[in-house]
Formats: C-alpha cells, structure tokens, sequence
C-alpha cells in the first residue's frame, strides 16, 4: 500500500494549494465551515487548485468547471466548483 494520508483543507474561494495529484474524496461543513477531504501523498509538492463556491438560486457560467460537492453553513447552502484549468483564479 502507498504512503497516502487524507488532509483537510477549508474551502475558500479562489486558489487552495494542495498536494501535486490530491483526489478529493468529500465536502463537508465542519463547525459551520466548508471543508475539502482529499487523498494526498504527503511527499508530493503544493499546486494551487482553484474553486468556485456558488450560492443555490445564484446565477453562473459552469463553463470550465467541474461540479465537487455542496456543503451547508446555516442558513446558507453553497455548491463547490473547480476550474477545469487550475491556472485559472476567480477570486
């Protein structure tokens, strides 16, 4: 078995750097704060991937993303996107 660990991260918009190849694995409220688990090598050097967070009812342009996960933070409900091309920051 290889030397994975699974890390959290908070969600935040824009750019979240994490291991080169992390596989994200769930998207969760934690404490009322969204939260990425994903499966990362350790040894692996940072890349910065980059997210959207959408509010349900809000308009937006998919195009170029990749739906993740929806997470709640009371009384809010906000859906996590990734952009397709991780050079890409929007905000």
């Amino acid at each position: 078995m290889g030397n994975k660990q699974i890390w959290k991260f908070e969600i935040k918009e824009g750019s979240i750097r994490m291991p080169i190849g992390a596989k994200i694995l769930s998207v969760q409220s934690q404490r009322e704060r969204g939260m990425i688990w994903a499966l990362v090598d350790p040894n692996a050097e940072d890349e910065p991937r980059s997210f959207a967070v959408v509010g349900t009812g809000e308009s937006f342009d998919e195009t170029n993303m990749t739906y993740i996960g929806t997470y709640q933070e009371s009384p809010f409900v906000w859906h996590l996107f990734e952009w397709k091309d991780k050079q890409q920051d929007n905000g």
